[in-house]
């Protein structure tokens, strides 16, 4: 069964080191998400595991999917560098918003699923993250049980469904979107500026602050580690060319 599993998946066609290098000339992630996905739109992008099936996206798809994350967090109002946090555990949509957020120019707050309440509230206000995807039930308790002390949070959207209860329980100045809400937002907004996307992309500087990554905390607070567009995309690079 293993064997027939692995059977699916596709042999991958590695770039030579020349066009590999030619690549990562791009200085920002949306920039060389853009440029990969506009190439070979129908071949596999990505890939995730569902009830035991091995399923993919093509480039073009993979592209849309941003595309409409993107242009969801554009009707928040989202600005350059705005901080957008990430509560839950990897998933295929962790990643669209993730990189959604980085066309935006955003700054990604990854936070792990297994915080404590006042862990999560320390780094929501310590990035000043105004948006907050969160997974599930058990993620939106810990903002609900903190959300007094969370002046800055404006907007939460959940992946998987909330019930009535919980969401009658935030705060009047945090506005909650269901994952099915929030993709509809996408893509209205997409028709009212459908060029604003690659506009944003080609204007993402390579000094832009691309993720504030925080520390467990073990000795004391978290401490956040602020890493570029720049570091990123060097580490690309080095991966690529090693």
């Amino acid at each position: 069964n293993e064997q027939k599993f692995f059977s699916k998946i596709p042999k991958l066609n590695y770039p030579t080191h020349e066009r590999s290098k030619k690549m990562i000339t791009e200085k920002t992630i949306s920039k060389i998400f853009f440029k990969k996905t506009n190439h070979h739109a129908h071949k596999k992008a990505i890939g995730w595991i569902d009830n035991g099936e091995l399923l993919f996206y093509s480039n073009e798809d993979y592209l849309q999917k941003v595309k409409t994350f993107f242009y969801g967090l554009i009707k928040l109002s989202m600005l350059t560098q705005d901080k957008v946090a990430i509560l839950g555990n990897t998933s295929k949509e962790w990643h669209f918003f993730d990189l959604a957020t980085l066309c935006a120019r955003g700054i990604v707050i990854p936070v792990y699923p297994t915080y404590l309440a006042h862990e999560v509230e320390y780094i929501l206000n310590h990035s000043e993250a105004k948006i907050l995807i969160l997974e599930n039930e058990s993620q939106i308790k810990k903002i609900i049980e903190t959300q007094d002390k969370l002046p800055l949070l404006k907007f939460i959207i959940a992946l998987k469904d909330i019930t009535n209860e919980s969401k009658q329980k935030l705060n009047p100045q945090i506005t909650f979107y269901s994952y099915e809400e929030f993709i509809e937002l996408g893509q209205a907004e997409e028709k009212i500026s459908p060029k604003f996307f690659e506009e944003n992309i080609e204007g993402s500087s390579d000094n832009d602050i691309a993720s504030i990554i925080y520390t467990s905390g073990t000795t004391g607070d978290p401490k956040g580690a602020v890493i570029t567009q720049k570091a990123f995309c060097a580490m690309l690079s080095n991966v690529h060319n090693s």
